[in-house]
């Protein structure tokens, strides 16, 4: 979330299987929005430096920093899409990383705020939290931070997973994501879980769980596909 969570929430036996597939992985932290110190712009500010830092110490940590991929849930997603598909110019941080470069080669995005369609309606009092005292949800910021704003042809590929089910972050903002993009790019898929909530859970358990399975083997097989 964009106000809370920590990098180590992460699922070990998925880990573990990219990992044995020769892929390397690094979770982020990022700043977190609350009490005005922060907005979505410093938490993509963050993850930007995330992988530049990677590709500064690239060498060091026997990476490829000319092959990476991003996956995040929900403001994760979000985050994920944007630094797959943005410039690294428009987000810059520390000055001893702004020279350092990253090839982004696929997103996963689960859950994910594609556009802030959704939320057009939100209070003048979430969106300064969340953009800074001065936004506004027509905005240039709110702009830039929109994952759509960014999808072009040469974009890497995108899978995007979506419960239909999800009042958190309506499917709405997937659906109108991926149908812009499979305009312009063949590198788009999106798997949609019926009567699937915000964490892709639904009443049927076991229907969850053999989700989750077809998920991550598609998942999977992009990292092993645009990284290997």
């Amino acid at each position: 979330g964009f106000t809370s969570g920590r990098r180590f929430e992460i699922f070990p036996e998925r880990l573990g299987q990219i990992l044995s597939a020769n892929i390397a992985c690094a979770s982020i932290s990022y700043s977190l929005v609350g009490n005005g110190a922060n907005t979505v712009y410093d938490c993509a500010v963050d993850c930007f430096d995330a992988a530049r830092f990677l590709s500064k110490n690239a060498k060091t940590l026997g990476l490829n920093s000319g092959k990476m991929a991003f996956y995040g849930r929900s403001a994760g997603g979000l985050l994920a899409l944007l630094c797959g598909t943005a410039s690294p110019c428009g987000f810059l941080g520390s000055p001893e990383l702004q020279s350092y470069n990253f090839t982004p080669q696929c997103v996963c995005a689960v859950s994910a705020v594609c556009d802030f369609l959704s939320f057009k309606n939100a209070s003048p009092a979430l969106v300064k939290g969340l953009f800074g005292k001065n936004a506004i949800m027509e905005g240039d910021i709110v702009k830039k931070l929109t994952p759509s704003e960014y999808i072009n042809k040469d974009m890497p590929e995108v899978l995007l997973v979506h419960g239909t089910a999800d009042t958190t972050v309506p499917i709405d903002c997937a659906v109108r994501y991926y149908q812009k993009a499979a305009k312009l790019s063949s590198k788009i898929s999106f798997l949609q879980m019926p009567n699937g909530g915000h964490k892709l859970e639904c009443p049927n358990a076991a229907f969850a769980a053999e989700f989750a399975k077809t998920q991550f083997a598609s998942q999977l097989d992009m990292y092993k596909r645009n990284l290997l």
